[in-house]
């Protein structure tokens, strides 16, 4: 993801972001949903753990308006576990 500052003509700056090659230009702001899969988030109950929760979030976050979608394979709790590329790959694969 790269953000991109952009003069326009006016000499004002739009914002922009680069997701998977295409530039969304974000004057209007985008919604992002995070979703957890991770065994041990910070909040028990954001934990998705099964393909079939994994999937009702997902859903729900596009039905609910999410422009974005982060899936979280690695958690940053303070004291949570170092996982692997692998094992974080295979969360979020």
């Amino acid at each position: 993801m790269n953000m991109n500052n952009m003069q326009t003509d006016n000499g004002r700056y739009n914002r922009n972001i680069v997701l998977r090659g295409e530039i969304r230009e974000t004057s209007t702001p985008l919604v992002m949903a995070i979703i957890n899969i991770t065994p041990d988030s910070f909040y028990a109950g954001s934990r998705n753990t099964t393909r079939d929760e994994i999937k009702r979030s997902l859903d729900r976050a596009v039905s609910e308006g999410a422009d974005i979608l982060d899936v979280g394979g690695y958690s940053t709790r303070p004291g949570a576990a170092t996982v692997s590329e692998d094992e974080e790959m295979e969360r979020v694969g």
